[in-house]
């Protein structure tokens, strides 16, 4: 098992399983190749999106401007409370101190809040995806937990969301390249 993949193959999708964290597909707009990660807070502390974003750029030669972003559903900041040992993992690994503030408020009882959809935006764009092409749901998983898996309000007995995307066949277009016609 492994918390992001990225593929070239057309015949294959690739997917993560996901009940809280956060599901994000990137897809290559020019190449047509694709990665899907898998991204919970321990996922996010070791910057795993970026990691798919290296990927791929090192296994496909991908732009990250030409990468789009889909964030997924997943906890969201109002229910996203943690320990302070959370915030503390993510200023060891050395993510800016801004940024961490930006990632965690706090929370009605006094612990933090992380909003992991926006901690993984904002390393995309760090790792050189255009904001314009990162897209988020800003759906709570346990907000909305009797349309969608949440662990935090199923516990074990919560199921799974899958987010899947597939490589664009190797003979579709590719923006801005229109097929000529004979006639």
């Amino acid at each position: 098992m492994a918390d992001a993949i990225v593929s070239d193959d057309p015949a294959s999708a690739i997917a993560v399983r996901v009940a809280d964290c956060a599901p994000i597909l990137l897809a290559d707009s020019r190449r047509g190749v694709v990665g899907a990660v898998h991204a919970g807070w321990r996922g996010t502390v070791q910057s795993v999106v970026v990691e798919g974003v290296r990927a791929m750029q090192r296994e496909f030669g991908s732009s990250p401007a030409d990468l789009v972003a889909a964030i997924g559903p997943c906890l969201g900041a109002c229910c996203g409370e943690v320990g302070e040992e959370v915030v503390d993992a993510f200023t060891r690994a050395g993510h800016d101190r801004a940024a961490v503030g930006r990632w965690f408020s706090p929370g009605t009882r006094g612990r933090p809040h992380f909003d992991l959809a926006r901690a993984n935006a904002d390393q995309l764009a760090g790792a050189g995806a255009l904001r314009a092409h990162i897209h988020v749901a800003e759906l709570c998983t346990k907000t909305h937990a009797g349309l969608m898996h949440s662990y935090r309000a199923s516990g074990a007995a919560a199921g799974r969301m899958v987010g899947a995307i597939r490589a664009r066949p190797k003979d579709s277009c590719a923006p801005g390249n229109v097929p000529q016609s004979s006639a």
